[in-house]
Formats: structure tokens, C-alpha cells, sequence
């Protein structure tokens, strides 16, 4: 199989995949379950100062109910991945990387499942432990780039391959207060996830001043600006209040183009588009869809353009058809949910079903909250 099949197998929704780390006790507590983030970076360091520090396991062995067959990993690396609102001592967020300490497994961890890096969230903020792999389902539907996500999730090239036209540009993290700010991006905020050589960020900076100067008219230059529209009405749909729109977090960035050292505005050089990350805390409101208290630099600019307002407002009405009407929920939500529940079931996973039946109310609903908000279709 190749990468991308591989890829698909180990994320498939009805797999359960199992992880067991061997690993120093004393590693595990000081480095990993009890360690506390350092802070957003440190300004002025090259690069940004790391929330945590990468440990060496004695080893890692995955296996799956479906896929893959069982093996084991020696020197795996191993961080703790957590800000404040996933913060937990007592279940942390983790990534893996199999390849940091110990280049001998790249070969082997890739063909077996098609990536050299996974990451495991904890759920801390969804009690139904579903609301992830069905928010990127959902997303995915909406025609926007999604993780492949069975309770697990991966960033990588092989990702950005697989959603852009090209893989050779730069990809950015954004977290907690991360914005096109460019007086903040040149303290050292915002990280450089790759691909390319040019690490500089320099398309980064440039697209954040271009949107300082030249406000509205200036970021449709550097945003790929129509999946952006349909990124934030998605935000709002899904009530992702702790995403890019409301609070400056949980998403990628990638410059769909090939990185070069001295990129050029006028010359296209720069086209930005959003990977929405971190839904754990998607579909939580029982009232209404998120339709206030836009925060980030990019929303204000759309909600005080009246024309770029009215096409926010469309891209809602539409999605809100195509997405959640009756029924495409019944059709392939509702049977995506259950598959996730059943597989918690088999794994004996501590899920609130009451929280599983509210999500599915909730996306009954949202077809009607949107219409309230933005009008229905004529």
C-alpha cells in the first residue's frame, strides 16, 4: 500500500489503535505528566522558546483491531502537548516522533502506517470523546482541509501534499493569542512547522504587515481568501469558540506555494489558507450557532466590511444547506457518530452518552439557528 492508503487504514474510524510506551518512571512524571507549560515562547529566541522538552522512551508498540499488525519502536520521542485548557496531570496530550532520537525507524514506522509522527489529544474538553473526529468529518464535507482523526491526529507533509497543490511551502502553528500581528510574529510568536528551508518566516511577516497596512484589501493579497470565508463560517457553525475567529487558536497555516527566500506580494508568492485543529470543544451550545465576539485580526477586518459581511453570512446559509439539512445528518453524520461510539464501547472508554445525544440535537439544530441568524435561502 502506498502512504496515503497506509494512512487511511490506520485512521479509519471503526479502528481502534492501541500505543504502549515503556518508559523511565522518572521521565514520564517529571518530563511528561507533572511538567507545566513554559509560556507562549520566549520573544526574541530563535527559534520560539518550546512549551515543553522532547524525552527518549525504551520503546513504543502499536498495534490496531483492523490495522496495523503488531510492532515495536525503540527510542521513540516523546512531549507533552498542552496549553492551558487541555493542561491536565493526571492524562496528558502527547506526540510522538520515531524518527528524533532514532533515524533506523523511519523506514519501517512509515511503511507500516504511512507517517514517523502521531499526536494524542486528551479530550479534557468533551466529555463524549467524539467531538474531534467528527468535527474534522464535518469539515471535510464543508470542502476544507480536515486531519485524518480516529482519536488520534497527524500533521505532516504527507498531509499537506495530500490538501494543497504543492508541498513545498511554509506551514505556521497558531496558538493561544497568535495572530497576524506583526510587531508579536517579530518577538519569535507563532512557529515555523516546515517544509521548506526558508525558516525565516519571512512570508509570515510579510503577509502580517500587508494586512496592517493595507487592512482588508491587503489580506485578500495574502489569504486565499474564499477558504478562509468558508474556514470562519464553518468556526461558526461547529461553535468552535476556541479556534482561530474567537480566540486566536487551534489552527495551521500554510503558504500553498513554493516557499522561496525572498517572497514577492505583488508576484502571488504568498497565498495562505487554514487547517482547523482542536475540536474538542465544538457543539457545546444548546441555543444558538457562535455569531459574536470575533476576536482575531482577519474577523474584524470581514464583520466591518459590509460586503465582505454579506459573504460570510452566504457561506453560512449555504453550508448550513448542504451540511445540515435533514438529510445528509441521518445519512452520514448521525452513522459517523455511532461508528464512534462504538468503538469507545469496545475499548470500555468512560464516554457520557447524554453528551453523544445533546451533539446530536445540537446538529439537528443548526440548520435553523443558522437561517435565524443570516436568513434562508430564497
Amino acid at each position: 500500500m502506498g502512504a496515503q492508503d497506509l494512512l487511511d487504514s490506520f485512521y479509519s474510524i471503526d479502528n481502534l489503535v492501541s500505543i504502549d510506551i515503556a518508559i523511565d518512571p522518572a521521565k514520564w512524571n517529571d518530563s511528561v505528566l507533572k511538567a507545566s507549560p513554559r509560556g507562549v515562547g520566549a520573544p526574541n529566541s530563535d527559534p520560539p522558546q518550546t512549551n515543553y522538552d522532547w524525552v527518549e522512551t525504551t520503546s513504543v508498540t502499536i498495534s490496531g483491531t483492523k490495522f496495523p499488525k503488531k510492532s515495536t519502536f525503540t527510542q521513540v520521542a516523546i512531549i507533552k502537548k498542552s496549553f492551558y485548557g487541555s493542561l491536565s496531570f493526571t492524562k496528558p496530550s502527547i506526540k510522538l516522533d520515531f524518527t528524533r532520537f532514532n533515524k533506523a525507524n523511519e523506514d519501517e514506522i512509515k511503511n507500516l502506517i504511512g507517517t514517523d509522527r502521531l499526536v494524542f489529544n486528551n479530550c479534557k474538553q468533551d466529555p463524549a470523546y467524539v467531538r474531534q473526529p467528527l468535527g474534522y468529518e464535518i469539515l471535510r464535507q464543508a470542502d476544507l482541509p480536515s486531519f485524518r482523526c480516529n482519536f488520534a491526529t497527524a500533521f505532516k507533509k504527507k498531509f499537506v501534499k495530500n490538501q494543497f497543490k504543492s508541498d513545498n511551502g511554509n506551514a505556521y502553528e497558531i496558538t493561544f493569542l497568535d495572530d497576524f500581528d506583526p510587531d508579536r510574529l517579530a518577538e519569535g510568536y507563532l512557529t515555523f512547522e516546515g517544509f521548506s528551508e526558508h525558516k525565516d518566516r519571512k512570508d509570515l511577516l510579510r503577509a502580517a504587515r500587508e494586512i496592517k497596512d493595507q487592512g482588508l484589501s491587503g489580506a485578500k493579497k495574502v489569504i486565499a481568501w474564499d477558504q478562509y470565508i468558508r474556514f470562519f463560517a464553518m468556526e461558526a457553525l461547529l461553535q468552535h469558540w476556541d479556534g482561530y475567529n474567537q480566540s486566536m487558536n487551534n489552527a495551521f497555516l500554510y503558504n500553498d506555494q513554493k516557499a522561496k527566500a525572498d517572497p514577492d506580494i505583488e508576484k502571488n508568492d504568498i497565498n495562505f489558507s487554514f487547517i482547523p485543529n482542536g475540536l474538542d470543544q465544538i457543539l457545546q451550545n444548546d441555543h444558538e450557532i457562535l455569531f459574536s465576539g470575533w476576536k482575531s485580526v482577519l474577523a474584524k477586518l470581514t464583520i466591518a466590511d459590509k460586503e465582505a459581511n454579506a459573504e460570510l453570512n452566504d457561506q453560512i446559509r449555504k453550508l448550513a444547506e448542504k451540511i445540515f439539512s435533514a438529510e445528509n445528518p441521518a445519512e452520514s453524520i448521525y452513522p459517523f457518530l455511532d461508528k464512534e461510539t462504538e468503538v469507545l464501547r469496545s475499548a470500555n472508554a468512560s464516554f457520557k452518552q447524554d453528551d453523544v445525544d445533546a451533539i446530536k440535537k445540537r446538529l439537528s439544530n443548526i440548520q435553523s439557528w443558522a437561517y435565524a441568524k443570516v436568513g434562508a435561502p430564497e
